[in-house]
């Protein structure tokens, strides 16, 4: 039973002119009042032991009574009975979810319009409702689906004029903070500043009625957990603004270092962090600097060496501006930590993420990263020796012991293939320490490439030493004719060879013109022996792309012999990747033409006949007109029809989300297409499934900060279907 509940069963015993003693004339109203109350009661917590009577208390109101009173309240017809006189409790549980939300909706809209409803009750009752007013609201306002947008405004306006004490004034807090966790409240920007006006408002309403001395810390750490757990954004500014005291600030420091851990809180974290930087409160910093090392010291005993690690690398950032000395320790635990974690791949980008942390605090502390070093080196993967050498070149680290370190660490790696990839990445980084020392890392790039048993990932190796040479403007020529050399002669496989030695000929075009031609010329000789038709229109294509600025000409008639193979291909699904390809590489030259075979690839995907492989042909459409930066919007209309042609409900929605995702990167902001999008995915059978399309489309939409509310109203309307 609520505490709602009791307090009107005192009620009407003890209070003189209360419920049981009302006058003749105000009846009616009574019972109208006490109906309402009890169907509150009744779908907030829903009835187990007792029936209505004995909740509300008052022994000359009958069952009967009261669901007649209902049925005139509510507007129940005949034929749809709201409740079962013999089994009040159990008609509640029978009732569908759009009679519940029919029920909550019509109460919302007598509590925003109370002054109306109450005004012929008597003043006892009256006062009780007063008194209780904010607890129906906060109820109520939890519930996404009955809370409209139109609501919100009037919510916050009852709060405003009911908040007169301690009492009202916390319950207004609470039901603020109901509205901002409200899921589509929090894609509404043309709402959020108001609400989170009024919260801190309220918030230093309630500090200086509190008097601070007397405030309730845990009614206020409530307030702050409740804003970390549902993870609400907040200006943090005018937050810590209203902190007067030191009680209150020790509160606040405690939930910084809690939400500054968290590692779903990399949006905060940052702005958390540039805030620690600004301040001038040297009491703050003190309880901060403390708070941080107490919990590093706990994170030091957690089981999980990932979490361990990722928990002490957020706290050694935290420390970096308050106490150099305790971050370094919490740095040095965190990498130690990292090169616990038994999964290689996890090791690695743990190692990557301390050492990006420690570039952007400007960490230079030599024992830190030869420790990173040392930890990295264990692992047979390039990824973490390559992201240390690109942050230690960001930092302008020149100690040549460490550069060495890096260097014998990469050579030591078994794996041909991780050991090019370590080594040409460290000699892309070290050219501005020492160039002799880059030329020699490249040439070792290169021998350990030529080792790589897998002729596609020689390929790839020996592309990537190209990229990075070119990028440097390595212009050695011996250099570039080793590279050539292993290219042509080593690689087996056509198609690998055709698109290393046109990504070498692209890549040396400004060093030697004409050697770039024959390369090229190479690659087409290669590409001619591919013998299958997708794999060699996209090979063809990719040559065009590359040599279009050598000669243009020639880059037309490639593209114009890569289509007339793509479009002889008879399988709907590898003809349709082929154009897609070919697309994306002609936008440059044509874009019409470019459009023109998306449009192609589309039609191409919508001849699959298997759902799956559907939905990843529009995948790849999407992604590539992404790439290709294709706005046109009838374009991705036409793929959203498309998309929204697959029968099978979860592929659909992938498809849908992915084309979603795709839009938002290119910041498109036409309304039609999202509108497209929003229709195809409301008309999704399976909910769990269109609500999970919805979802991932209000994300796009709010990350480009559309504001269009009648999209949103849309949105919200089909996720409620």
């Amino acid at each position: 039973m609520t505490n709602m509940t009791m307090k009107i069963g005192k009620m009407n015993k003890d209070s003189k002119g209360g419920l049981g003693m009302a006058n003749e004339n105000k009846r009616a109203s009574e019972e109208h009042v006490a109906n309402l109350l009890a169907l509150m009661t009744v779908v907030r917590e829903p009835v187990e032991k007792t029936v209505l009577s004995d909740i509300l208390s008052v022994e000359e109101t009958t069952v009967e009574d009261i669901v007649d009173k209902m049925k005139e309240m509510l507007k129940c017809s005949e034929n749809k009975v709201c409740f079962h006189h013999e089994d009040f409790k159990e008609s509640v549980k029978k009732k569908n979810s759009q009679e519940i939300q029919n029920m909550k909706r019509r109460i919302i809209d007598i509590i925003l319009n109370w002054d109306e409803e109450v005004a012929n009750l008597s003043e006892p009752t009256k006062n009780y409702l007063e008194e209780h007013m904010l607890e129906h609201v906060e109820d109520f306002v939890t519930d996404h689906r009955i809370v409209e947008l139109e609501d919100v405004k009037r919510i916050l306006e009852t709060v405003e004029k009911r908040s007169r004490n301690m009492k009202d004034i916390e319950k207004g807090l609470d039901v603020i903070l109901n509205l901002m966790v409200l899921r589509w409240y929090k894609n509404m920007k043309i709402f959020k500043s108001n609400v989170e006006s009024k919260f801190l408002e309220m918030l230093g309403k309630y500090l200086e009625v509190s008097g601070y001395k007397e405030l309730k810390e845990k009614e206020l750490e409530n307030i702050i957990g409740m804003i970390g757990k549902e993870k609400i954004d907040i200006n943090y500014e005018k937050f810590i603004g209203l902190f007067k005291y030191n009680n209150l600030k020790k509160i606040l420091t405690k939930w910084f270092v809690v939400k500054l851990i968290d590692s779903y809180f990399s949006k905060d974290e940052k702005e958390l962090m540039e805030w620690i930087k600004r301040t001038e409160d040297d009491y703050l910093k003190r309880e901060l600097s403390t708070w941080s090392y107490r919990m590093g010291k706990i994170a030091e005993r957690a089981p999980n060496a990932e979490k361990r690690s990722e928990a002490l690398r957020y706290i050694a950032s935290i420390l970096s501006s308050l106490d150099v000395r305790k971050s370094r320790e919490m740095f040095e635990k965190a990498i130690d930590s990292a090169g616990e974690i038994e999964d290689a791949r996890y090791r690695s980008d743990a190692l990557s993420d301390i050492a990006k942390n420690m570039k952007e605090l400007e960490m230079k502390d030599k024992n830190l990263w030869e420790r990173l070093i040392d930890s990295a080196g264990k692992i047979e993967s390039s990824d973490a020796l390559s992201d240390i050498a690109g942050n230690m070149r960001k930092l302008r680290m020149k100690d040549k012991n460490l550069w060495e370190r890096l260097i014998d660490s990469a050579g030591k790696i078994e794996n041909a293939r991780y050991r090019s990839y370590a080594l040409s990445s460290i000699a892309e980084n070290i050219k501005e320490i020492d160039i002799e020392k880059s030329k020699e890392l490249f040439e070792k790039a290169i021998d350990s490439a030529e080792e790589i048993e897998d002729a596609r990932y020689r390929s790839y190796a020996l592309r990537d030493i190209a990229k990075n040479m070119k990028e440097l403007e390595m212009k050695d020529k011996n250099l570039w004719e080793k590279l050539i050399d292993s290219a042509g002669e080593i690689i087996e496989v056509a198609y690998d060879r055709s698109y290393a030695l046109s990504d070498i000929a692209e890549n040396i075009k400004e060093i030697d013109v004409e050697k770039s031609k024959k390369l090229f010329e190479k690659a087409i000789d290669s590409a001619g022996e591919i013998k299958d038709a997708r794999f060699r229109s996209r090979a063809l294509s990719d040559i065009a792309k590359n040599m279009k600025e050598i000669d243009i000409e020639k880059s037309k008639k490639l593209f114009e012999k890569a289509i007339d193979l793509a479009e002889e291909i008879e399988n709907a699904e590898d003809r349709s990747y082929a154009l897609s390809d070919i697309a994306k590489n002609m936008k440059e030259i044509d874009i019409e033409k470019s459009k023109k075979l998306f449009e192609k690839a589309i039609d191409s995907a919508e001849e699959i006949e298997n759902a799956e492989d559907r939905s990843y042909a529009f995948h790849y459409i999407a992604e590539n007109m992404k790439e290709s930066e294709i706005r046109d919007k009838n374009l991705w209309e036409r793929l959203i029809d498309s998309a929204g042609r697959i029968k099978n409900a979860e592929y659909r929605s992938y498809a849908l989300r992915d084309i979603a995702e795709n839009m938002k990167e290119l910041e498109m902001k036409d309304k039609n297409p999202w509108e497209k999008l929003i229709n195809s995915a409301g008309e999704i059978e399976v909910e769990w499934v269109r609500s999970y399309a919805l979802r991932d489309i209000a994300k796009n939409m709010k990350e480009l900060e559309m504001k269009d509310k009648n999209l949103w109203e849309k949105l919200i309307d089909s996720a409620g279907k």
